[in-house]
């Protein structure tokens, strides 16, 4: 055969023979290449490029807005520059945007919209060989690109409904043997980097490549384990630097040695600071922290769980493909050591359980082992452990998996994994009044730790550190997302469970991609404004669980913070700072009707203490009217007006606001203008239970000319977003006002050590 007669275009290599050709095609190199290519065509074809933002938006913000047109694959803010990256799924939703003739609209801003133009690797330079710079491992565009591929759904998909076994759908989800073989590469380089600079260092795999439950192209967690200095000068621990410090350290040494490391990456503000990086002989991407050993003893603790039951492993492997197949798991979502772990938890639960508690695993371990201060120990041992007496079949766990967390009352409950059970949120406010089974190891906090993060919608305790809340980061889109989808799962699986144990494999295709019916709902508001009414929903979602923080606990019994309780202080606090907002900030008059008033049933959260609250004999939770007018426009330049006043670090929100509003108010009265009333509308306030939200109707009773659109167009993003600031400015006063009580109760306990001696 002629020599060139058999090319590859994908790598720009020419063969001379087919055999060679059909080895290059199926190498890991060739397939890396293709993937990268088809990612680099979807940027071209589907990538948009959008400017016009106003300044200071959230990334999430615009990320929410620009998905109600269709689902966005890549996405990359660049704040400074106020531009948008944007690459849809769909070809024909990026056409829409860029052919709408009326514009694209953003807070009355018409955006800027054009075709992606994306740095594309020569053809030929295949992009594996591309050198790394400082400047392009900072980019953050060059995170999202693919490297090794990944789950192949369309064979998935095959498999399923070619009536494959279980066995050969798992063989679709879980990393080959080869890949899982380029870790042991990767761990050897990271060991041999550190050597460079410290002279013992230790590398520990965690997550799912330490568990098993890697999937293929996961990710590797590393745990970079500095041990202290050989030399007599520096053997203090102290001497070691900080994980901030050795996450720059790391990412230095990678730079330094680009043959092996690309994508460089320092993320030093996180909980845990990391590098990530690709290894650029293996093209496996890597995080690496330095802060400690609890990710290594939680994925200890997994692997031995699969180890106990033979029916763990594909249920838990079929729960995160599930997850990561309908988008709610991964960063900024659910996490997916949190994922297995509510999956571990239901199986611990049930009766009899399919695994042993932790609490159990620790009271059999007869050596004690703690992690910064935690109790990670527990018996490894599989003969300890009497085999399950539950012989529920996998669909079956499965199927009870959903359903338990369809039904479960996530807003109010805690998931307590170390003893596997539910505890009300609001026992952790008083933790002295916790139940036995975790009370000794909760009032044991390591000093300088903050107790149980409550405030976010769901709570899942960690087994070891009890004071970390898994989902914390999970926001309520995500979790919204996870509990439609565990709704449609029960549907699905009670089906699937009418068919015999050998064919029910062929139904989990349902499973995989079905979507719910119905969309889940992400904005927070809703409003529809005519000529002379407006319409506005905001949605509690993230901030409701602020009820559990309002005031002194001690007014409530315990017993008696109800879900109906929480929702009346979380109402009592939107109406103080709706009517704090009309009449501190717009300096409106604002009367109540009817004008009967009585002792509100609102607790003092912060709002400004001067703010009057009408109210009459009908709780909070019936519908107030109010009735406001006023003579200046205050709503108009105010962000010109706060940009020229000397504003203290610690002013919250609120105040910065009604600075803003008296300097403005100051200025129409020294410019003589008159005292006319030329705002006049009401403000229906209407509290909603399900889903939890206020209702507002804004009618216009006597505005001038084009006063109440404007008014109204302020109202409609100032008002929410003022409301979400404060809420998250109270959180902020919590915890610092539990870690100034740690802080305290440390000094006094010290005080005593002391005195004793």
């Amino acid at each position: 055969m002629n020599k060139g007669k058999f090319g590859c275009p994908v790598c720009n290599i020419e063969f001379g023979d087919l055999k060679t050709w059909e080895i290059h095609v199926a190498g890991k190199k060739h397939q890396y290449n293709q993937h990268r290519a088809e990612v680099l065509r979807k940027r071209e074809e589907n990538g948009l490029f959008i400017a016009g933002f106003p300044q200071k938006i959230r990334s999430e913000n615009l990320q929410t807005f620009l998905e109600r047109f269709g689902e966005i694959i890549d996405f990359y803010h660049n704040v400074d520059k106020r531009f948008v990256l944007a690459t849809y799924r769909e070809k024909s939703v990026a056409d829409s945007l860029l052919n709408n003739e009326r514009g694209v609209f953003f807070n009355g801003r018409r955006l800027k919209i054009n075709r992606r133009r994306p740095l594309m690797t020569p053809a030929h330079q295949p992009a594996a060989t591309t050198a790394v710079t400082a400047t392009a491992a900072a980019s953050p565009a060059s995170q999202k690109e693919p490297t090794l591929p990944g789950i192949d759904n369309k064979r998935v998909s095959a498999v399923l409904t070619s009536g494959g076994s279980l066995g050969s759908l798992l063989r679709e989800l879980e990393a080959s043997p080869e890949e899982k073989a380029l870790y042991e590469h990767v761990l050897g380089d990271l060991k041999t980097l550190f050597e460079i600079r410290f002279p013992k260092v230790n590398v520990h795999p965690f997550g799912s490549t330490r568990t098993g439950l890697n999937v293929k192209g996961s990710d590797i967690d590393v745990y970079v384990e500095i041990l202290e200095p050989e030399s007599p000068a520096s053997n203090e621990l102290s001497a070691l630097p900080k994980p901030e410090k050795l996450v720059r350290i790391g990412q230095k040494l990678m730079l330094q040695n680009s043959n092996y490391f690309r994508r460089v990456r320092a993320i030093t503000r996180a909980k845990t600071p990391i590098v990530k990086f690709v290894h650029r002989p293996t093209q496996v991407c890597c995080d690496v922290s330095f802060q400690n050993m609890l990710g290594v003893a939680n994925s200890q603790l997994i692997q031995h769980y699969l180890t106990l039951d033979s029916r763990v492993y594909p249920y838990l492997m079929i729960i995160k493909y599930w997850a990561r197949k309908h988008e709610f798991s991964g960063c900024g979502k659910m996490s997916n050591y949190a994922l297995v772990t509510i999956a571990v938890y239901y199986l611990q639960q049930l009766d009899p359980p399919v695994l042993p508690t932790v609490q159990h695993l620790q009271e059999l371990c007869k050596e004690e082992k703690r992690v910064d201060g935690w109790l990670c120990s527990f018996s490894a041992d599989p003969k300890a452990i009497e085999a399950s007496k539950n012989k529920s079949s996998l669909c079956e766990l499965l199927a009870g998996f959903f359903k338990f967390y369809r039904d479960f009352d996530i807003h109010n409950m805690v998931l307590c994994t170390l003893s596997a059970t539910t505890i009300p949120k609001v026992l952790f406010l008083q933790p002295e009044n916790l139940p036995e089974t975790i009370k000794a190891q909760y009032l044991n906090i390591p000093e300088g730790k903050l107790g149980l993060r409550i405030s976010t919608d769901m709570v899942v305790q960690d087994p070891f550190e009890l004071t970390h809340n898994l989902t914390a980061s999970m926001g309520s889109k995500a979790l919204k997302a996870f509990l439609a989808h565990c709704d449609l799962a029960v549907a699905i699986f009670a089906e699937v469970l009418k068919h015999p144990e050998e064919k029910r494999i062929a139904f989990l295709n349902d499973l995989f991609n079905k979507k719910p019916m119905t969309q889940v709902e992400t904005k927070g508001t809703y409003y529809c404004i005519s000529n002379a009414e407006m319409t506005l929903t905001y949605l509690a979602e993230e901030t409701l669980s602020i009820g559990y923080l309002i005031g002194n606990t001690e007014d409530v019994a315990t017993s008696e913070l109800t879900p109906a309780v929480i929702f009346e202080r979380w109402v009592g606090l939107v109406y103080k700072l709706v009517i704090g907002f009309f009449d501190k900030i717009l300096k409106l008059s604002v009367r109540e009707d009817p004008p009967e008033q009585t002792a509100a049933k609102v607790q003092k959260v912060g709002a400004p203490s001067d703010v009057h609250v009408p109210t009459n004999n009908a709780q909070l939770t019936d519908t107030h009217t109010l009735h406001c007018k006023g003579s200046y426009r205050l709503w108009e330049g105010r962000r010109k007006v706060q940009k020229g006043l000397t504003i203290p670090s610690n002013m919250d929100c609120l105040k910065i606001e009604e600075m803003v509003s008296e300097v403005m108010h100051a200025a129409c009265l020294h410019k003589g203008l008159p005292a006319e009333p030329i705002v006049s509308f009401q403000c229906d306030f209407q509290p909603v239970k399900e889903p939890p939200s206020i209702n507002f109707t804004f009618k216009d009773t006597g505005c001038q000319s084009k006063v109440f659109m404007n008014i109204m167009m302020f109202l409609r993003t100032r008002l929410p977003s003022l409301l979400n600031k404060y809420m998250k400015f109270l959180k902020h006063q919590t915890r610092t006002r539990q870690t100034n009580d740690l802080t305290a109760e440390g000094s006094t306990s010290s005080e005593a050590k002391i005195s004793k001696a």
